[in-house]
This record gives C-alpha cells, sequence and structure tokens, in this order.
C-alpha cells in the first residue's frame, strides 16, 4: 500500500480518495443500520417479556380470586355444619327428654 497523491495505489491498484470516503460511508451506515436493528429487536422482546409477565400476573391474580371464592364458600358450608349439627343435638335432646318422661 503506498500513498499518493490523489489516492492509495495497493498491489498496483489505484484507489482514489472519494473511494474511500464512500467506503466509510457505507460503512458507517451499517453499522448504524444494525445498531438500530438491534435496538428495535431488543425492544421488541422487551415487550413481549413484558406482556408474559403481565399475562402471568393476571393469571395468578385470577386464581387468587378463585381461591378467596372456594375459602369464602367452604366457610359458609363450615357454618351450615355448626347449625346443622346444633339443629340435630337439640332435636336428639328433645326426644331424649320426651323419651325420659314417658318411663
Amino acid at each position: 500500500m503506498v500513498l499518493v497523491e490523489g489516492g492509495v495505489q495497493i498491489k498496483g491498484f489505484f484507489f482514489p480518495w472519494w473511494s474511500f470516503y464512500i467506503l466509510i460511508g457505507i460503512i458507517l451506515f451499517l453499522v448504524g443500520y444494525l445498531t438500530f436493528k438491534w435496538i428495535r429487536v431488543r425492544r421488541q422482546t422487551l415487550r413481549e417479556k413484558f406482556l408474559k409477565e403481565i399475562k402471568e400476573a393476571e393469571k395468578e391474580i385470577e386464581d387468587v380470586k378463585k381461591f378467596r371464592e372456594r375459602v369464602r364458600e367452604i366457610r359458609e358450608l363450615e357454618e351450615k355444619a355448626e347449625k346443622e349439627e346444633e339443629r340435630l343435638k337439640k332435636e336428639l335432646w328433645e326426644k331424649k327428654e320426651t323419651q325420659d318422661k314417658l318411663k
């Protein structure tokens, strides 16, 4: 490679300075374009990841709501069972008293 007036000579081929400027411009353009594409893909990937996490959080919230509903239903059943137990005890006590009176 030899620097000559008006350009560079490499193994017998002459390249004017403007060809180097164009080459540098193309390289800078490609670096900028690839950087832009990488940022865009990265942003899209982060957006998809964020949306996936939101969907998972919404599903977990829905699961918690269903769990709370089930707990409420179980509590209601327990209350009904306690009332029924009290009623049956009272009924048995009344039957026993009636039987004791008949004897």
